[in-house]
């Protein structure tokens, strides 16, 4: 089965935003997982734990990285989930230099469900995911 690191911004000052990005992540993950991948949502993971975590630690970025990089070495696809923010992100752009060090295919998710929407880059390659067929393109 084919492991995919799914990655999607999550930091906000704002309460409901971030839930937003865990709610629309797990989905996203749920769907793919009912396909046959392997998938870890960091954020769907993350948001769960960080709750039982002291304080330091709860909103440490590199406590974060230490957790996720050795679970995306393991992955054979990072897939980059572009809600608002992502570009912005300092844990999406520390997974995709690690990826590139790693050989690990970076992509970004290009939307093929109205609810999510489509993003795209010049400069980065993007990749359909049918959630509906279960097929990486």
């Amino acid at each position: 089965m084919q492991k995919i690191y799914l990655a999607s911004p999550y930091s906000s000052p704002n309460s409901t935003a971030r839930n937003s990005r865990v709610e629309i992540a797990s989905i996203i993950a749920a769907r793919l997982m009912e396909q046959g991948y392997v998938v870890f949502s960091p954020i769907t993971h993350g948001h769960a734990v960080a709750d039982h975590l002291h304080n330091k630690n709860a909103h440490s970025h590199e406590f974060w990285m230490a957790q996720c990089l050795p679970m995306l070495e393991a992955c054979d696809w990072l897939i980059v989930l572009p809600m608002d923010g992502w570009r912005e992100s300092r844990g999406i752009a520390a997974e995709m230099e690690f990826a590139k060090t790693k050989g690990i295919p970076t992509f970004i998710w290009q939307a093929t469900a109205p609810e999510f929407e489509l993003l795209d880059d010049e400069e980065i390659e993007t990749c359909s995911l049918s959630i509906f067929k279960g097929t990486l393109e």
